[in-house]
């Protein structure tokens, strides 16, 4: 099937605030619940960081956390690298921010929106996009690319969905999911479980999103002639990758872009 890139919701300028926080809530919770799909991305990851010594992490796209903050947890508390993440997006999630931060120390939010085509010269470090990069089109894609491709920081962009049988089957199952976990999800707020169960706008917008992310995800292959139509830059390289998931059918689809020298030195 042809990549297609219909509109999310989540998307829209307009789209109520409120319900962007819940979804990105509810992505929050999931990710923390079943850290699992995050595996393949530690170990990618923490190549980049040995090799480039940086600890500094700037995630880009954040919502409300999730994935990101399990990645770098995993990175601090299995690996023993001390690294440092910040927060960030087009539209901050200032209270996900707030409450993520208040006890670990190493984790940071920047609350001013930060477009990820034009990263702030003061945001130095890998960037890191989990589970979004499908939401920009070729165009936006490239130049965010571009952007760190010049800057020359190190960047890693990760999807937990597929255009694939498996994505969209993995998706049904994310959004039924909300139907249980909607409790968990703190701080609770009675107007989240009325959108969930009364009036189920919550599954409904999931659920669409959902399916839309799946029809919009790269392959590798496309990943790679993305990056092929960027200027040439032979200090720097690309790379687009699939790692499968530890004990699942599933997999997930990495884009890695660093700086030649430091992997020409690693080489024999």
């Amino acid at each position: 099937m042809s990549r297609i890139h219909a509109f999310e919701w989540e998307d829209l300028p307009w789209f109520p605030p409120l319900l962007r926080q819940y979804l990105q809530d509810f992505l929050r919770t999931v990710a923390e619940l079943t850290p699992l799909p995050a595996a393949p991305v530690v170990a990618e990851v923490r190549a980049l960081v040995e090799r480039h010594g940086s600890r500094q992490l700037v995630d880009l796209c954040s919502g409300g956390g999730g994935v990101s903050v399990v990645l770098a947890e995993a990175l601090r508390q299995r690996h023993g690298l001390e690294v440092t993440m910040t927060l960030s997006d087009l539209f901050p999630h200032l209270d996900a921010m707030e409450r993520l931060t208040q006890h670990r120390p190493w984790l940071r939010g920047h609350s001013a929106p930060v477009d990820a085509t034009q990263v702030p010269v003061e945001l130095v470090g890998m960037r890191i996009i989990t589970n979004a990069f499908h939401h920009f089109d070729d165009e936006m894609a490239r130049k965010i690319l571009l952007d760190a491709q010049r800057q020359g920081q190190p960047f890693v962009a990760t999807e937990l969905v597929s255009r694939s049988p498996t994505g969209v089957a993995t998706l049904l199952v994310a959004v039924a999911a909300l139907m249980v976990v909607t409790p968990l999800i703190r701080p609770v707020r009675l107007s989240r479980l009325l959108l969930t169960y009364l009036v189920p706008a919550l599954p409904f917008f999931s659920l669409w999103d959902g399916l839309v992310s799946c029809l919009r995800v790269r392959t590798p292959a496309e990943l790679s002639a993305l990056c092929a139509t960027l200027p040439a830059d032979p200090s720097y390289l690309w790379r687009a990758k699939t790692a499968r998931i530890p004990w699942t059918p599933g997999y997930v689809t990495l884009l890695l872009g660093e700086p030649v020298a430091v992997v020409a030195e690693l080489q024999p």
